[in-house]
Order: C-alpha cells, then sequence, then structure tokens
C-alpha cells in the first residue's frame, strides 16, 4: 500500500474509531475529497480550499465555478460536495421535523433550524406553513405557499384561512424568507402577521409564530428577537 493509500486509510480509521472531533479543518476537507480523487495525495488540494474560502462550511456552500478555480479542483469533486451539502440539508430537515410535544410547549427552535437550513440558500422568497394538531406536526407538516422573486411573494390573511381550515389544524407556524439578507421583519411582515394572527383566532387556531429566515439567521416575529 503506498504512502497516498495508506494516508487515506489512517483517515478514515481515525474517523470511524474517534469521529470528527479531533481532526484539523483541512484533514476534515482532505478525507472529503478521498472520495471524489481517487489515488492521489489530496492533502495539498485540501489546504488549498480551506486557505481560499477559509472553513469546511463555506466550501460546502461555494458555487461549483468557484471551487473548480482551485488548482486539483475539478467538476466531479465541485459536484461530490455539492451532495454533501444537499444530502445534510435534507437529514436536518428530517431530524428537525421528528417532533412530538404539546402545542403550549412546542419546540419552535427545532422548525427554526428546519427552516434555516431548507430556506438560507433560496434566492427567490417563499412562505410556507407548518400544520400542528393538539400534539405533534401533522403528516405533509409542511407545505409551500407562494414563491416569488425577492420580496415579491404576498399571500392575503384569508388565503391562509381557506388553507389551514382544510388541514383541521389547531395550530400553525408560518415562516418565509428574505434573499437580500436582511434577517428583520418589515412594517408589512408586522402587519400581516397580526391580521393573520386574528383571522385565525376567529376559528380557534393558534399562530404560533412566523419566522423569518435569511443570511443564515432566523428572526421570530412574534418574540420581536433573534432564534
Amino acid at each position: 500500500m503506498g504512502y497516498g493509500e495508506g494516508h487515506r486509510e489512517n483517515l478514515r480509521t481515525r474517523f470511524f474509531k474517534n469521529g470528527i472531533g479531533g481532526f484539523l479543518p483541512h484533514e476534515v476537507v482532505e478525507m472529503l475529497l478521498t472520495y471524489s480523487i481517487p489515488r492521489r495525495d489530496v492533502k495539498p488540494q485540501a489546504h488549498a480550499l480551506i486557505d481560499r474560502f477559509g472553513s469546511l462550511s463555506a466550501i460546502l456552500d461555494a458555487d461549483e465555478e468557484e471551487l473548480v478555480k482551485t488548482s486539483g479542483i475539478g467538476p466531479r469533486a465541485a459536484q461530490f460536495f455539492a451532495l454533501i451539502r444537499a444530502v445534510a440539508h435534507a437529514y436536518w430537515e428530517q431530524k428537525s421535523l421528528r417532533i412530538d410535544s404539546p402545542v403550549g410547549t412546542f419546540p419552535l427552535k427545532e422548525l427554526a433550524e428546519f427552516w434555516r437550513v431548507r430556506l438560507r440558500d433560496e434566492r427567490e422568497e417563499h412562505l410556507e406553513i407548518a400544520f400542528l394538531d393538539g400534539t405533534h406536526l401533522l403528516p405533509g407538516e409542511v407545505e409551500r405557499l407562494a414563491s416569488g422573486a425577492a420580496s415579491a411573494v404576498s399571500v392575503l390573511p384569508r388565503q391562509i384561512l381557506s388553507v389551514v381550515m382544510r388541514r383541521r389544524c389547531s395550530a400553525v407556524v408560518l415562516c418565509h424568507n428574505h434573499p437580500n439578507g436582511v434577517c428583520l421583519p418589515s412594517e408589512h411582515d408586522e402587519r400581516v402577521t397580526r391580521n393573520i394572527a386574528s383571522i385565525l383566532r376567529s376559528i380557534d387556531v393558534r399562530l404560533l409564530d412566523h419566522l423569518i429566515v435569511a443570511n443564515g439567521h432566523v428572526f421570530s416575529i412574534i418574540d420581536g428577537r433573534e432564534m
């Protein structure tokens, strides 16, 4: 076994024995590269990626055209990083929605994390809703109500009322993203939230929160603070 293959095996053995906690940032990237670049020492590429982007998360968030500007990184490696990011998103979406709590103590932070991952890279604005009954999220729990160009999503409160009545839920959480990166509600956001909460109360459905996702952060309009 040559140095390159032996080093790859050592990285993988360390990971499966002790996890990733003891790895240096470039070693994590190096181990990932071993799965997309065969039979080569990939330590130089790992160092180059860390030097260029600064962190593993920034590498995973980078576009393919930016990644391939790094010496030794081709389309296959760049697409593998995109796959890792997509799988991580799917994992956290599904994990975040394994919730079974009374509505009064519903862990909003878990839904906030779900939407932070789901919407943070979207370039269009989307409005989504989660439906709850007395103890848990309903099947088909999250629905996208509207999409549009940045700052263009507009759904009337009575449209939401119609959707909620069809689902026969006892509570909902709304979320939309700000592609411009500003994680603060506009006056329109706050006014619409008040109107929706009022209309839903008329049918005995609670609006638990209306969240905003932007630039990797989540803001609660109901609580008036970042989560």
